[in-house]
């Protein structure tokens, strides 16, 4: 059965060094990646996880990433992509609004309802809808 766009391809490798391995391919970030199994099952479980998590450089650490750790490399990667400024209060908004409330939640474990939540108690400590 065809997979649909965007969810990768996978297929056994015919010829070469690794005739009879498996082989996932999808693309992350622009760019083709390429996964190796040496059955159909585990290739298309790892398949599954990198395309769950949407950036496969997460994937290898996000079973143990805390949110606060997620947000410090977020923030250091953004660094030259947005102004300095900018930056600054993106750093303040997560020191004083986000870490203490979710900064302990393990990212895997971080869900729509916890954003929810953060986002009401914050209105309702009087932050005008604006800020939040």
């Amino acid at each position: 059965m065809r997979r649909s766009a965007g969810e990768g391809a996978v297929y056994q490798r015919k010829a070469g060094v690794e005739k009879g391995f498996w082989v996932a391919e999808y693309k992350a970030g622009g760019k083709k990646k390429y996964l190796y199994g040496k059955n159909k099952k585990a290739i298309t479980d790892k398949l599954k996880e990198r395309l769950s998590f949407g950036e496969a450089d997460l994937a290898p650490e996000a079973d143990t990433l805390l949110v606060g750790a997620y947000l410090d490399r977020w923030l250091s990667a953004i660094k030259g992509t947005v102004k300095e400024r900018t930056r600054e209060r993106y750093e303040v908004d997560v020191r004083l609004h986000i870490k203490p409330v979710v900064g302990g939640t393990k990212l895997l474990k971080l869900a729509p309802l916890d954003v929810q939540e953060l986002y009401r108690s914050k209105l309702d400590s009087g932050l005008s809808p604006r800020s939040v």
